[in-house]
């Protein structure tokens, strides 16, 4: 787990990285987003845009990250649609919009890491459990992540 902090997402994020066994197949974050839809994200920005404040006050409209301006997912996101339809998601939608908050920040950050590991990378928004229940989402979330396990690196 993440924690909801522009400046924290980074570190949290590696040392993550750090304590795995062996080397990822695949990086796969997850986000909650407020629709009833599943959203697969194309794209992240360095430029955030959110007017909303994250856990540590900090307003996230304004800060650039380091490194490339935008980066994207080398993955066929109609295809993975398919995939979370097939496991019972009702609604999947894709998108180039991770919202210019937290998630834009971890999505930039697994991205800019997919890269040096030269493996897949992915954001996943999640709705709201009030939405999709928890054991929809394991299962649409499990059938992401064992698609992803089998994409061919490079």
């Amino acid at each position: 787990m993440l924690p909801v902090s522009i400046e924290r997402v980074p570190a949290a994020f590696d040392e993550l990285l750090a304590a795995a066994p062996e080397r990822p197949d695949a990086l796969l974050s997850l986000g909650v987003q407020r629709g009833g839809w599943f959203r697969l994200e194309r794209r992240a920005r360095a430029a955030l845009s959110s007017a909303k404040r994250d856990n540590d006050g900090l307003l996230a409209d304004g800060v650039t990250l380091a490194g490339p301006e935008e980066l994207a997912t080398s993955l066929d996101l109609d295809a993975l649609a398919g995939v979370l339809r097939e496991a019972g998601a009702d609604d999947v939608r894709t998108s180039d919009d991770a919202g210019g908050f937290v998630c834009e920040r971890a999505y930039h950050h697994g991205l800019t890491w997919a890269s040096v590991l030269d493996v897949p990378a992915l954001f996943l928004h999640v709705p709201p459990l009030e939405a999709v229940d928890l054991d929809a989402q394991t299962r649409v979330v499990g059938a992401l992540a064992r698609a992803l396990v089998g994409v061919p690196r490079g």
